[in-house]
């Protein structure tokens, strides 16, 4: 069994999961990740997530099933087929997600950065640029504190793992610091985890901003109201079917808590430009 420390939670793992650092020392565990070979009879036919009163069901591919317990446990199905030392990558998203929602964290789709002991929060679906958009401030000097999934718990974004996910064309171009990479097999976009130093990671800090980008002609950084956040929080969080009323609460708490703000970014204009832009609004709204 592994052992490691997630968001200040004990984890306990029959998988391997090299994004995350091994302890040494015992503790008693808060979700235990363990293995099994019979794959459930579960009927995927209208959706990859299932939802009952005492568990969460998720198929992330053929011979591969997640089931995340109430009380945050995660059991993985697997088939012959499938690599045990592949399992973990897909593990720390949707899985782990479900998990730490479970645990009472609000869990949206993003990657966050830190400048002055604050944390800026780039949330929205995939293929939006958040984690280029990241990896673009900490080269101006920001900290690094999340990528893939952004985690808040009592008004404090958690830190969840030094590696961040990127296309590997945008590495040779990078000024940050980089040394270390892992290849990965499920990612339908061919990028890699690269592991970012100490030195450019941030430890839990307050949320300052939450930015959500969207694809446009222009640029632009707009101050949302309330009825655009909820959509935009709806749309993005890790919610469980049977407990809607306590998603929603989560819901209201984040948008009485902090700002946010829609961020229009063309595409077709070069990163530099529109992380520039961005650079200069957070630069605005900094205490």
């Amino acid at each position: 069994m592994f052992r490691y420390k997630v968001c200040d939670l004990n984890v306990l793992s029959e998988v391997y999961i090299p994004v995350f650092d091994v302890l040494d020392k015992s503790f008693d565990r808060t979700i235990k990740i363990s293995l099994k070979n019979n794959l459930p009879k579960k009927d995927f036919k209208d959706s990859d997530t299932i939802f009952s009163d005492d568990s969460i069901f998720y198929r992330a591919k053929p011979g591969l099933i997640f089931k995340i317990l109430v009380n945050s446990d995660i059991i993985i199905y697997k088939s012959k087929e499938i690599d045990k030392d592949k399992i973990w990558e897909i593990l720390i998203g949707v899985p782990f997600g479900y998990a730490l929602r479970k645990k009472g964290f609000m869990v949206m789709h993003g990657s966050s950065v830190v400048i002055n002991g604050q944390a800026i929060c780039i949330v929205g679906s995939s293929g939006l640029g958040k984690s280029t958009l990241a990896l673009s401030l900490v080269e101006r000097g920001f900290k690094f504190l999340t990528e893939d999934l952004c985690i808040i718990k009592d008004d404090i974004v958690h830190f969840y793992s030094s590696w961040i996910k990127i296309d590997k064309n945008l590495k040779n171009k990078t000024k940050t610091d980089l040394n270390k990479n892992i290849s990965l097999s499920f990612d339908s976009r061919g990028r890699e985890l690269n592991k970012m130093s100490k030195e450019n990671c941030s430890e839990n800090v307050v949320p300052k901003a939450i930015y959500f980008p969207i694809i446009s002609d222009n640029k632009n950084i707009a101050q949302m109201k309330d009825h655009e956040i909820f959509k935009f929080l709806f749309a993005n969080s890790y919610r469980i079917e049977n407990e809607k009323e306590s998603d929603l609460a989560m819901i209201a708490d984040m948008i009485k808590s902090f700002d946010f703000y829609s961020f229009q970014r063309n595409i077709n204009s070069p990163i530099d430009e529109n992380v520039n832009f961005l650079l200069s609004h957070i630069e605005s709204i900094l205490d």
